[in-house]
């Protein structure tokens, strides 16, 4: 005897999805996505909120995409990104990236599964570290690494959005910059002149390198023939000491022109460095030796040279107000703008990678020949 069959019921192909109701009230469905490949579930409230889920899976196994992995966290995403990340960065930055994640980012939403990682969510993340006092250059970071991060995770398909790109940013607050005037940067030089280290004032106004670039000088970087200087470390001072690392980005690789005054203070300070060395029965001054150094031949840092030589000699100089040494970078640029040097000539010399950087924190200085204007334009109705 023959069964009628039910109209409504029929027998599933290989890859379509079923979708029941369980003893609880909620509703289930499951998608086998092909051979091989287990097979993928969707809960719900009601079936058809559960069909729009498994529709939406077919329709992106249709577009070649894959589906999310669901079960994924945060923490995991994080692991796993960070395992393909880690080996082309700087030992400094993976510090960094690692201490920045684990400190502020994954104690809040580490269990969070990633793909239910919401704009609001990120949104009260940032709240949550301003209320608990996290400002400034730490929260810019967070944003930077966990958008980074999110940016990965949509390239590789485990997340189809990137929920930081829907929030606003978090802003770099700008220190205020101090710009040193031909008068303060002649007073400023004079009254270093006859100490140990007063080249490397010279260089740091004369050249607008960074501090740790100019400590990380040698000898052999410096061309008096061509009256150039060549970038292409810097000095870094951590906690386990001094180390020379080479510069981060290729637009700080470059060759910086010297001016004679500075040339005359290097030559001079060289003669000085051989002289002490040969004392001791060493050798400073040759190519591969650090320009400027202890009086134990080795790096001079940072943080010594700030506090030891630079502020009892701004001191002296009675320079008003508050100066930094990375403020003589930014007295460069502005007397060099002021003077007439292009604004991408100072942006090349600067090691900026974009010109707009340049112009947005150096405008001031540039010349203002908006009188002119009239008198260009008047020339084309002549």
């Amino acid at each position: 005897m023959t069964t009628k069959q039910d109209p409504k019921r029929h027998k599933r192909g290989q890859g379509e999805a079923s979708v029941y109701q369980l003893p609880a009230g909620s509703w289930r469905g499951a998608l086998s996505p092909g051979p091989g490949i287990p097979r993928k579930y969707f809960r719900g409230r009601t079936a058809e909120e559960v069909r729009a889920k498994i529709r939406k899976a077919e329709t992106m196994l249709d577009g070649g995409l894959a589906l999310p992995n669901e079960a994924l966290t945060v923490r995991q995403c994080f692991d796993r990104w960070f395992e393909t990340k880690e080996p082309s960065l700087r030992r400094s930055t993976r510090i960094h990236y690692e201490g920045t994640f684990r400190l502020h980012v994954l104690p809040t939403i580490g269990g969070i599964k990633i793909v239910q990682l919401t704009p609001t969510a990120v949104t009260r993340l940032y709240a949550q570290l301003r209320n608990n006092g996290v400002g400034g250059s730490a929260l810019v970071h967070v944003h930077r690494y966990l958008n980074n991060m999110l940016k990965w995770a949509h390239r590789m398909e485990i997340v189809q959005r990137v929920a930081t790109s829907q929030v606003d940013a978090p802003r770099e607050p700008r220190s205020e910059m101090r710009f040193l005037d031909e008068l303060e940067s002649r007073r400023l030089l004079a009254t270093c002149e006859g100490k140990r280290l007063s080249a490397l004032f010279h260089v740091l106004l004369g050249t607008g390198l960074r501090i740790g670039e100019a400590l990380a000088l040698t000898w052999g970087d410096i061309n008096a023939e061509t009256k150039r200087l060549q970038v292409t470390k810097s000095l870094i001072q951590r906690r386990g000491g001094l180390k020379v690392e080479e510069t981060k980005t290729v637009a700080g690789i470059r060759d910086v022109p010297v001016p004679s005054g500075v040339l005359d203070a290097l030559s001079d300070h060289r003669r000085a460095m051989n002289e002490e060395s040969l004392r001791k029965g060493e050798d400073w001054t040759s190519p591969r030796k650090p320009v400027f150094v202890t009086e134990a031949g080795t790096h001079f840092s940072p943080s010594n040279f700030l506090t030891r030589v630079f502020k009892p000699v701004v001191l002296r100089a009675g320079i008003e107000g508050r100066v930094r040494v990375h403020d003589l970078r930014h007295s460069y640029a502005s007397l060099a703008l002021s003077r007439g040097a292009s604004l991408a000539a100072v942006s090349k010399a600067l090691g900026h990678a974009k010109i707009s950087t340049t112009l947005d924190m150096y405008v001031h200085a540039l010349p203002s020949d908006v009188g002119q204007l009239s008198e260009i334009m008047g020339a084309v109705y002549a």
